[in-house]
């Protein structure tokens, strides 16, 4: 079916249900009522941009309820959004005023975290009457999960009050959320709710299957369009037999905004830069003019809760047909002339799978790399409640979820409620529910930051936030070494700031503190540009270092501490402060930890056995890739005390084919304060921190 057939244009496909859709809005408008309606369709229909442009036109008539929110996940197209609607006038200047969600404004284009913070605010009462729109996304945040907490409440006040008129569109890609429509059904009423569909009217371009002997031919099909000055987009970060930029360059576009990347710049970049790597999952698609050929990898590498070690880790996947879908709508929407853009793909007939629906709705970091801080987040804001009763939506795994209240309990964030079997968060754990929407950081660093607030020791305190910004702009990023040509420990000490110049053989986080502290002497990296310093056996990466410059310096100066002193950083710690920072960086990662044995278990050439503590799973570390002088630790350990061995945190984890945890970026702990566990929870270590 095409535009010719049906008189639509398939950028216009929700044009087929427009008359239920105006009644439905109208409806809420008129009889003062609350509803909720949820459109699905194919992407590239139109329903992010000329059917948004339609109901703000309806607004304007006063058709429907007369003010528009429209809430979308990511930044990038937010904007992208934004400078659709007023190139194509669906809206003006002066609807959206100055954008912000407090200011009343006409029109507003929202991201999730801006809205969250709007219903956490608003009077769910008053009588505005509200059109209010939102992008389901497939990766669902932290703040997606409580904005829709709070979207129930909210619309609840709005139901109870005389004049409600809101209309509530839920904008749904490929399959209906059915964990989103179920909680809205279960709160406003099945009698408020409606599903809405419509066809795709574009031509879907084939797919081009590849094979591991393509590389020539994938060689010549991207000279060929560069040569007719084509631009070609591949997905994912690794790379495809043939591809090769010639020395061009490319742009990487993130899932989530890179911090100190803004979206208007890689809006502009998009526009001049002839190959794209688009980040795997992303949750949009937009045009990109001059489109030849896209290139589209079968399998992605993400965070995923994993059954058996109740662990998120680095995983390969393969994706579900939905996600190929959204590759190809890359094309339909940039392809002038159906036919123009090559699609090839490392699918096949058999590994393309057979339903467009995923299995579950848990693909995003809500429910994988940041499960403990949905799960803290959540009961913090419905404390003293049931899973059953809190007015959430569907939790994927209900094993993961109650893993994530064991844990949050042993982590002193969350203490037992006054009915049984009921959890409240605990004022630290409250604290650390607000540094991770503060800082937009995982939960293991919103508890270290959480930790320094209160610390009163200042370098204490200074130490922990700049080993937290490490830890979130990630410390291979900024610190990186030839693992065949491992630095000594004389050589790591030499790279590093005096302050903790004496504890560098403790792992990869001291050390990468010990260079950030070194570059300028501590002073921040203002005007350092893009290129790659070298200090002894390592390379340091000064942009990446910047943004742990530049984090730091919003941390400080939220908890008020004095930004203008680097003295500091020539002294030394003393043996109490190290033992706090110990304990800090024990608590905040005491679930993400491994244990050496005494004796080097060997296992290949050099790898180290040792064991994952929560899972009491094998694990196999190349120690030469690490920072930890293993030799030197247990010969400490072995002196001071009767067990020895070596505890240390990780900050990543992977697993082999053959099934072996592969953990990295490691720090070891000092297991003297493993002692203070028991001191806390009553239970002794490891029993405490192992999974049940």
């Amino acid at each position: 079916m095409s535009q010719p057939e049906t008189g639509i244009s398939p950028t216009s496909a929700w044009i087929a249900i427009r008359d239920e859709l105006r009644s439905r809005l109208s409806e809420a408008n008129v009889n003062g009522r609350l509803n909720v309606t949820g459109v699905t369709s194919m992407p590239a229909t139109g329903k992010s941009t000329t059917m948004v442009s339609y109901i703000i036109q309806l607004a304007r008539e006063g058709r429907v309820p007369e003010r528009v929110i429209y809430v979308i996940p990511d930044s990038t197209e937010r904007l992208l959004l934004s400078e659709w609607l007023i190139q194509n006038r669906g809206v003006n200047e002066q609807e959206l005023g100055d954008g912000r969600l407090a200011s009343k404004n006409k029109v507003t284009l929202s991201e999730t975290r801006d809205f969250l913070q709007y219903l956490r605010a608003a009077d769910g009462s008053v009588s505005q009457a509200v059109t209010l729109l939102i992008d389901i996304s497939w990766y669902p945040t932290v703040e997606e999960e409580l904005m829709f907490a709070e979207l129930v409440e909210w619309g609840r006040q709005r139901m109870n009050s005389p004049n409600c008129r809101t209309a509530i569109v839920l904008l749904m890609s490929i399959f209906e959320s059915q964990r989103t429509m179920d909680l809205l059904r279960d709160s406003f009423g099945p009698e408020c709710i409606r599903g809405l569909t419509f066809p795709s009217l574009h031509n879907w371009p084939k797919a081009e299957a590849l094979h591991p002997n393509s590389g020539m031919f994938v060689s010549n099909t991207l000279h060929q369009a560069r040569a007719n000055g084509g631009r070609i987009i591949k997905t994912g970060l690794s790379s495809f037999p043939g591809y090769n930029m010639d020395d061009e360059e490319e742009l990487y576009l993130p899932c989530a905004g890179i911090l100190e990347t803004t979206p208007r710049y890689l809006i502009g970049e998009m526009k001049v830069f002839p190959f794209l790597s688009i980040d795997q999952p992303l949750c949009y698609s937009t045009k990109f003019t001059g489109l030849r050929v896209f290139l589209s990898d079968d399998k992605t590498m993400a965070p995923e809760m994993d059954n058996k070690t109740f662990q998120w880790m680095i995983k390969s996947r393969k994706l579900e047909g939905c996600e190929l879908i959204r590759h190809k709508s890359w094309v339909v929407k940039s392809d002038s002339i159906p036919g123009h853009v090559k699609f090839l793909t490392t699918y096949s007939a058999i590994t393309v799978p057979p339903s467009v629906t995923p299995r579950v709705e848990s693909f995003g970091p809500a429910w994988n790399a940041d499960l403990l801080a949905t799960v803290l987040s959540l009961v913090n804001m419905r404390g003293g409640r049931f899973l059953s009763q809190m007015n959430i939506r569907r939790v994927p795994n209900q094993l993961f979820w109650a893993e994530g209240l064991r844990r949050l309990y042993i982590l002193g964030c969350l203490e037992r409620d006054q009915v049984f079997g009921t959890y409240r968060a605990s004022n630290f754990g409250a604290s650390v529910c607000q540094a991770i929407l503060d800082h937009q950081v995982n939960f293991h660093v919103a508890y270290l930051l959480s930790m320094a607030r209160l610390e009163p020791d200042v370098v204490v305190k200074k130490v922990l936030i700049r080993m937290a910004a490490l830890f979130h702009i990630q410390p291979r990023r900024v610190l990186v070494f030839n693992r065949r040509d491992r630095p000594t420990l004389k050589e790591m000490q030499n790279a590093s700031a005096p302050l903790v110049r004496n504890e560098v053989q403790s792992g990869y986080i001291w050390q990468a503190l010990g260079v950030y502290l070194a570059l300028n002497n501590g002073v921040p990296l203002g005007g350092v540009g893009p290129g790659i310093l070298t200090i002894g056996k390592f390379t340091v990466f000064p942009s990446e270092a910047k943004h742990v410059g530049r984090f730091v310096e919003r941390v400080e100066s939220k908890y008020a501490i004095s930004q203008d002193d680097f003295s500091w950083i020539n002294g030394s710690l003393s043996a109490q402060q190290t033992r706090v920072i110990n304990r800090a960086l024990m608590w905040s990662w005491l679930h993400r930890s491994v244990w050496f044995p005494p004796q080097p278990d060997i296992m290949g050439p050099n790898k180290e056995k040792g064991i994952e503590i929560v899972s009491s799973m094998e694990c196999e570390v190349e120690m030469r890739g690490e920072l930890i002088d293993a030799p030197y630790i247990r010969e400490v350990a072995l002196r001071t005390r009767e067990q020895g061995g070596i505890v240390a945190i990780y900050a990543e984890l992977y697993q082999n084919r053959d099934g072996h945890l592969l953990p990295g970026i490691l720090t070891s702990i000092d297991p003297d304060c493993l002692n203070e566990i028991k001191e806390k929870t009553g239970i002794e270590w490891p029993e405490a921190v192992m999974r049940t």
